[in-house]
């Protein structure tokens, strides 16, 4: 058996997650083999994907000779499990520990690692790794953007500007800077970034019009209409992108054609009820409801209150009550859903019959009582 064999063999057990597969090619393995760097790395990266840290551990730390990948794997396994029994710390540990030179790609994990903990003193630590290591790496661009996400988690963006403005960019480097101002509610500077890319992907296209989601004028979305023109065959994720800015602009002519392109679920579907309601088109509200049905979405809280409301403006109280007796009686413990269906039923006996089906009724009696006047009581 070669070495070349056992370690596509490894590979194909963690790329299809057949991990039990994997441990059975390892047991059966000849000595001589496992002192193989590949193979040992293959196996860390096996176990560490099946969880079984403390086996991960123990093929790294018997090894003859560690490599610079054998590191990189450790530290991206324990990343990749974060918050499970302090795996960060075990990270940062072996990093601080470790007895070959870091390369590129160690930096760029550990700023990864860095940028999802809120520790200020790891930040303070990363600051210091950042001007100890060597001129080559800091102008990397994978480093140099990881340590870019890092700032942007944890300084002002004053301060993340120019060291964005001092490194060497490429579409990666100017997408973590769009998604920055995004985070700091600066919306049209992410526009201003976009429009520099040369040929932007999907992931440029989507945090632009996120971007243009949240700046609610004429001018902007005409742009935003103009780049969508642009992409050819773009993915049901961009779809989804440009669905929702057409929402946060109540475009719902918009909103309408892109429904049936993105995936009808009940997220889209309430999205689409509450323009309708907004705009006056209950009955359109109700129509939508029974596609819905006929394409077997279940409906949730926010759906059935938006159905509600839609009887309630065009006072259906038959239909009314038929929707509220198709309301799941999980979803009753949802309280808003509960004092909308106990104030629009039309009568004390449906009320109560409602109120019957609540999970936790002692919850809803001071709802139920404030839901109707005095003749009704």
């Amino acid at each position: 058996m070669s070495s070349l064999i056992v370690n596509q063999a490894f590979r194909a057990c963690v790329h299809l997650n057949e991990f039990q597969r994997g441990k059975t090619i390892h047991q059966e393995l000849p000595a001589s083999l496992l002192n193989n760097q590949y193979i040992r790395t293959n196996l860390i990266r096996l176990y560490m994907n099946c969880n079984d840290v403390d086996k991960a551990r123990e093929i790294f730390s018997t090894a003859p000779k560690k490599s610079i990948v054998m590191y990189n794997t450790m530290i991206e396994g324990d990343i990749n499990c974060l918050g499970e029994n302090n795996r960060e710390k075990e990270a940062l540990k072996l990093f601080e520990k470790m007895s070959v030179t870091p390369n590129a790609y160690t930096y760029s994990i550990l700023f990864k690692l860095c940028t999802q903990l809120p520790d200020r003193d790891v930040f303070e630590f990363c600051k210091t790794v950042w001007k100890e290591i060597s001129l080559d790496n800091q102008k990397n661009p994978v480093v140099s953007t990881s340590f870019l996400a890092l700032l942007l988690k944890h300084q002002q963006i004053s301060i993340c500007e120019k060291f964005f403005s001092q490194i060497e960019k490429n579409n990666v480097t100017r997408i973590t800077m769009m998604k920055g101002y995004l985070s700091h509610g600066m919306p049209q500077k992410a526009i201003d970034l976009f429009l520099q890319l040369d040929k932007p992907d999907e992931i440029a296209a989507g945090a632009f019009f996120n971007a243009c989601a949240q700046i609610k004028d004429k001018k902007t979305l005409d742009l935003a209409d103009k780049v969508f023109s642009r992409l050819r065959s773009p993915s049901d994720r961009l779809l989804q992108s440009v669905f929702n800015m057409h929402f946060q602009h109540a475009d719902i002519s918009k909103v309408k054609i892109l429904f049936e392109k993105v995936q009808r679920n009940v997220i889209n579907y309430a999205s689409l009820m509450k323009l309708y309601n907004d705009q006056s088109q209950p009955e359109k509200t109700l129509k939508l409801f029974q596609r819905m049905k006929a394409e077997h979405v279940e409906g949730d809280s926010v759906v059935f209150v938006l159905l509600i409301n839609a009887c309630a403006d065009i006072r259906f109280l038959s239909l009314s009550r038929s929707i509220v007796k198709q309301i799941p009686k999980n979803l009753l413990a949802d309280h808003w859903l509960a004092k909308i269906t106990c104030t629009y039923v039309g009568s004390v006996d449906e009320a109560q019959r409602v109120f019957n089906r609540i999970a936790q009724p002692m919850r809803m009696i001071g709802i139920k009582e404030s839901s109707f006047n005095e003749n009704d009581k």
